[in-house]
């Protein structure tokens, strides 16, 4: 039984990791668009403002006990998107 509850939890990881992909590569894409954008008009090459906003919202809508997880995983996709503007 708990095999097919492990087997049955990680195909619904499986689903999720699928969407996360799905979503960061839009992410991703978007941030490019921004890094041609700023590019174009020489803006700021980096937004501390911005990313705090992102921290921010993050603190909105994640639990808690969560939030400091959810931040080290964000920060990570934030010097992605970095690294995707340049």
């Amino acid at each position: 039984m708990k095999n097919d509850q492990i087997t049955s939890l990680r195909k619904e990881i499986d689903e999720i990791d699928r969407q996360i992909a799905v979503l960061l590569v839009k992410r991703l894409t978007v941030a490019k668009k921004i890094g041609e954008m700023k590019k174009k008009n020489r803006g700021e090459k980096t937004d501390n403002k911005r990313e705090q906003e992102v921290f921010e919202n993050i603190k909105k809508n994640v639990s808690d006990e969560l939030v400091s997880s959810i931040q080290t995983i964000y920060q990570t996709i934030i010097s992605v998107s970095k690294k995707m503007q340049l």
